[in-house]
């Protein structure tokens, strides 16, 4: 392998140079007779095969002395050796023919590459997943025991103030494939989940970046530790964590795309009069934004912020949108400037058209859980997460307390029984997640 990868490596340094000897040679016969004469094609050859076979010979004795025979300079063999080579030589390769490949087939830096690294991270999550078990770090979440004993859909479709049904519901549809077992279909759930973040990571830089930027934000998140621990995390955090981004990264992609149609001149028009660009060219992102959002709500209830998100991000572009196309046309011709009030009530119509679409996709996503907490409990958005914030606030996250308050206790009643150490506990918390403090105890 290693050797191939060299071979590649110098094959175009061999050719380029066989070339210009050639050159060089017809130009001083025909030219330059006197000149001294160029070394032979068959030297150069001969030269190219001893560099090539110097190169092994290199790596042959770091395997012997780094893996084979190790004690005279490390305590444990590299077993890795062979493999860091061979990659090594990768990216040496990729380095020398890159620049060029990318200029012929742009398709490849935009798609292909994006595509293998994050299939290849995918594949090395899976291979190190193999070997996780339950006991292992990263472990399970504390709260996986009440995920997998939903086993069945009367469990799985019932209304839970701690607990949404989308986890369970993933947990269910993978687990025929590990013949119902719980902890294998979590993996598979969380190792699939790291790769749609990567691949909204790379989508959200792709629409701020370039394409070797963009890429070069997909390798940094690749490689990023806290990605790869919880890809390998038995939980509902990667799951969650994947729908907020692929609703943050279609909700952005159509807003470029959006952008990117733009008239260029005043009298160039884009869209038929009365259609939203927002909506005419990009109506499926934005459902399909929708869509994500509504299901990170039913992984976990945190979720229906990006509903309010969502409809605030879609107003303030179509504003944006709507205000430099007014500029546009007020510097291309004086008499446009009557148009303003069609404008505004373009804005108001794209905002608000827009707005429907991606409520309709939330909507649509969440649905499920809607009818289950209203035809059991009768509320559509039943939640007992108060129940959480009385926890932290007056029982110190301390177990053995947690029975002293009930599971329906309300958010008013809580912050209304000690506003002022409610707020301190929320400022600590606050405080010591972007000041990397640790929270201190009265």
């Amino acid at each position: 392998m290693a050797g191939v990868l060299l071979f590649l490596l110098g094959v175009r340094i061999q050719n380029s140079e066989c070339r210009s000897s050639t050159r060089a040679g017809d130009s001083a016969t025909r030219t330059a007779p006197e000149t001294k004469p160029q070394r032979p094609l068959r030297f150069k050859q001969q030269s190219f095969v001893l560099r090539r076979l110097g190169w092994l010979t290199l790596i042959a004795l770091g395997w012997l002395l780094l893996y084979r025979l190790q004690p005279p300079l490390t305590h444990y063999p590299w077993r890795s050796y062979l493999v860091t080579v061979n990659l090594a030589l990768v990216g040496l390769l990729a380095l020398r023919y890159g620049p060029r490949l990318a200029l012929r087939f742009p398709v490849l830096l935009s798609v292909l590459l994006p595509t293998t690294i994050v299939a290849g991270w995918l594949a090395a999550i899976l291979v190190s997943a193999s070997g996780h078990v339950t006991l292992a770090r990263p472990g399970v979440e504390n709260d996986f025991r009440v995920f997998a004993t939903r086993e069945t859909l009367q469990q799985i479709f019932s209304a839970d103030g701690f607990y949404n049904l989308g986890y369970p519901w993933l947990l269910w549809l993978a687990r025929p494939l590990f013949d119902g077992n719980a902890f294998l279909a979590a993996r598979l759930v969380a190792a699939l989940s790291g790769a749609v973040l990567l691949t909204a990571t790379y989508l959200i830089a792709r629409s701020l970046l370039p394409p070797a930027p963009a890429l070069v934000a997909l390798v940094v998140a690749a490689l990023s530790t806290m990605v790869a621990q919880y890809g390998l995390y038995v939980g509902s955090d990667m799951p969650f964590a994947a729908c907020v981004a692929l609703c943050l990264a279609l909700m952005t992609f159509a807003i470029d795309r959006t952008k990117s149609q733009e008239p260029r001149a005043s009298g160039q028009a884009t869209s038929k009069p009365g259609k939203s660009p927002v909506l005419s060219s990009r109506f499926a992102l934005i459902f399909l934004a929708g869509l994500a959002g509504g299901c990170a709500f039913l992984i976990r209830h945190l979720g229906l912020i990006l509903l309010p998100w969502g409809v605030l991000v879609i107003a303030l572009a179509a504003l944006f949108h709507h205000e430099g196309h007014e500029k546009q046309k007020d510097q291309a011709a004086k008499a446009l400037r009557s148009r303003s009030v069609e404008l505004a009530s373009t804005w108001r119509s794209t905002a608000s058209r827009a707005t429907l679409v991606y409520a309709l996709g939330f909507v649509l996503a969440m649905l499920p859980q809607l009818m289950v907490n209203t035809v059991q409990t009768g509320q559509p958005l039943y939640s007992q997460q108060a129940k959480n914030i009385w926890f932290a606030v007056y029982a110190g996250t301390d177990w053995a307390r947690w029975n002293e308050a009930p599971n329906d206790i309300g958010l008013a009643e809580i912050v209304l029984r000690d506003p002022p150490r409610f707020f301190s506990n929320w400022y600590r918390n606050y405080g010591g997640l972007f000041r990397q403090r640790r929270r201190r105890h009265k």
